[in-house]
Formats: structure tokens, C-alpha cells, sequence
């Protein structure tokens, strides 16, 4: 009830802010932002660009603050209004289920383009897929908007662990070993969840998984405090851990190598280390691809075409300003633009999968 709330406070201040920007249409800032917002608008028709001048919109982040959801959501904040023509962008925490209760309220919310959020798009997927109790979504029906990044999920162990590759990790323990492995998750029900699940289960890997965690931030900290000796997070948020020498990376969720953590082995080589069946090798391979969905930014259902072909056009247009390229290497966020419709697909193929990631999950 108190995202509700939030979200109606917003959508009361844009009706407010827009009544007054347009009565005040003269304004330098408003005339910036509309130059910003004109080269969507040839593509898309002016009346999606003239809804959205002078609006607040509601920018839903699923995870706590600190997050690689939130950080995306910080970068991308001042190109969305500059694009989409806007007054301002809040940014909402809607925190829980490991970011269920944010996909809920994102998809329940009014379908007029002034709500988004940044899903996470491949947990979505998958949790429909797993049918995960709460689920009030389903992942064909939002509107997607597109992916800012490419990065991938990574796994590490501790430092202190000793452990410094996967055949270390299943060598202690796989099968035949006495011991359990207590991996950390960033809430139960994320893709990072499901994909330890995944993984650990085709490598016999003796496992207990600990996902009270409310987003990537906390999850550390509980790596760091003991709680666990593995985890699997965003790259971007890993980063730090990983430089500093506190965390060994296993792996990364990628058929192909990442160049960002050159030798550091992707799931496609794991398969070959491993000597995976081809049907597990077909299972990580599709589920590889959803992990790839990466920070997919979304809006409810039923948002008019003009204003959602507005909104894919403002935001490739921000993916490719060089101020946002800038900022995302600061924040050492990994870029690489997907269209909407490129989500779509993998989303239809990852249902068409649906039956084996049950599988191999459980």
C-alpha cells in the first residue's frame, strides 16, 4: 500500500507540475528539454512528445538503494528528462521478494507512460516460468522499453575461501565431499538466484542457499560479515569487491567471453570443463540468454503505441549520448543497448523453455 501511495503522490505532482509548466511554456527549461525531446518526436509524432513536456514520471526501482538497479536508474535520470521532454523523474525503492513487489506494482500501475521501472527482467522471466507464489505479473504482457547494458551476473567466491575457480569449488563440494556450500542470494526469486540454483544442481555442487538479502548492497555486506562464502551479483556491482582483491570471480554468465574480466570463465566453457549433456548445455544456453535481458526498463500494460514507440525512441537516444557513455564508465556500468523488441523475443523464447529451467531449477 505505501508504493500505491507513493505512486499517487507523483502522478497527483505531474498533473500539477504539467498545468504549470504549460502555462509558463517560455521558460528556458522547458525550451531545452523540448529541442531535446523534437528528434524522437519525428519518428514518433508530435503527440506523444507534447504529453510528456513538462510531466513528472515515476521511475519504480525494485531493489533497495545502493544497488545496481538504482545506480542505473541515477544514470539514466537526467538523459530520460532530457529526451522525453520532462519537468522531473523520481526514483521509487518498492523493495521485496527479491524484486517480485516492485514487478507487481510496476505492472499494476497506470498504463499512461508516466510510470516505468527497471525490472529485473531475467527474475521476472523466470519466476513466471518457476510459477513463484505472489507473482500479480505476466512478463509478455508489459511494455518493454529496452536494455541500457550488456554486463553479466557474475559468480564469486570469498577470498578468504581459498576457492579461486569452479573446479576448486565442485572439488570441494561435489560429490563425494561432507561439506555444503552456503551461497548468498540478493532476495529469493531473482535471476541470481535461480541461476546459482541452476548451475550448482547440474555440478552436484552440495549447496545452501541464504536470500533474506534485500538487493545486491546488502547481499555484500553479508559476503564480507561471513554469512555465507558465495555469491552471485551484477558486474557492476561486484566490481569493486573483485578490484580490491576481496572476492575470487568463478564465473559469468555469458555464452562468450567478457572482456572486462578476461579469463575468467564463461557458462559456455564451464559446459566444456564440466563435460555437460547437451540437453543441460541446452538449458544453460537458454537460460543464458534471458540473463542477458539485463536492467530491462518497462511500463505496466496497455501504454498507448505512439507514447511507447516515444519512450524506446527517447531512451536509445540517451544510451547513445556521449554524457550518459561518460557516466556509465565512471559508475564502471557496462552499456550496450537492446531494443524492446529485442526483449520481447527472448522472453517468448525463454517461455518456450519453460518446462526444462522447472527442471533444472528445482
Amino acid at each position: 500500500m505505501k508504493i500505491r501511495a507513493k505512486l499517487a503522490r507523483s502522478l497527483a505532482v505531474a498533473g500539477v507540475l504539467g498545468g504549470i509548466l504549460a502555462a509558463c511554456g517560455s521558460s528556458s527549461s522547458a525550451t531545452s528539454t523540448t529541442t531535446a525531446a523534437s528528434v524522437a518526436t519525428t519518428t514518433t509524432g508530435p503527440s506523444a512528445a507534447s504529453f510528456y513536456k513538462g510531466k513528472t514520471m515515476t521511475f519504480i526501482v525494485p531493489f533497495g538503494a545502493a544497488g545496481g538497479y538504482e545506480q542505473w536508474a541515477l544514470t539514466l535520470k537526467p538523459y530520460l528528462i532530457k529526451y522525453l521532454g520532462l519537468a522531473a523523474l523520481n526514483i521509487v525503492n518498492d523493495t521485496g521478494g527479491g524484486g517480485t513487489v516492485g514487478s507487481n506494482d510496476l505492472y499494476a500501475a497506470k498504463p499512461d507512460g508516466l510510470t516505468i521501472g527497471n525490472t529485473d527482467a531475467t527474475g521476472d522471466v523466470l519466476n513466471q516460468i518457476l510459477k513463484v507464489k505472489g507473482l500479480k505479473y505476466d512478463t509478455s504482457k508489459f511494455s518493454w522499453i529496452g536494455r541500457p547494458d550488456t554486463a553479466a551476473q557474475v559468480g564469486v567466491s570469498i577470498a578468504s575461501s581459498g576457492i579461486t575457480s569452479m573446479k576448486e569449488l565442485v572439488s570441494t563440494y561435489g560429490p563425494g565431499s561432507s561439506k555444503t556450500l552456503v551461497a548468498l542470494a540478493a532476495g529469493q526469486g531473482g535471476a541470481p538466484y535461480i541461476g546459482e540454483r541452476i548451475l550448482f544442481n547440474m555440478l552436484k555442487v552440495h549447496y545452501r542457499q541464504i536470500s533474506t538479502f534485500q538487493g545486491s548492497s546488502a547481499a555484500k555486506v553479508g559476503l564480507l560479515s561471513g554469512d555465507g562464502s558465495f555469491l552471485e551479483i551484477g558486474y557492476s556491482s561486484m566490481l569493486p569487491l573483485i578490484s580490491s582483491k576481496k572476492v575470487n570471480p568463478l564465473y559469468v554468465w555469458r555464452q562468450n567471453d567478457f572482456a572486462p574480466l578476461a579469463g575468467v570463465p564463461s557458462i559456455s566453457a564451464l559446459e566444456t570443463q564440466f563435460n555437460l549433456s547437451s540437453s543441460d548445455s541446452a538449458i544453460l544456453n537458454s537460460f543464458d540468454g534471458v540473463m542477458e535481458l539485463g536492467h530491462a526498463l518497462a511500463g505496466p500494460p496497455g501504454i498507448p503505441a505512439d507514447r511507447l514507440a516515444f519512450l524506446r525512441a527517447a531512451f536509445k537516444q540517451a544510451l547513445a549520448d556521449p554524457g550518459l557513455a561518460a557516466q556509465a564508465k565512471k559508475e564502471n556500468l557496462v552499456t550496450g543497448y537492446g531494443s524492446g523488441s529485442t526483449l520481447e523475443s527472448i522472453i517468448k523464447a525463454a517461455n518456450g523453455n519453460a518446462a526444462q529451467i522447472v527442471a533444472a531449477a528445482s
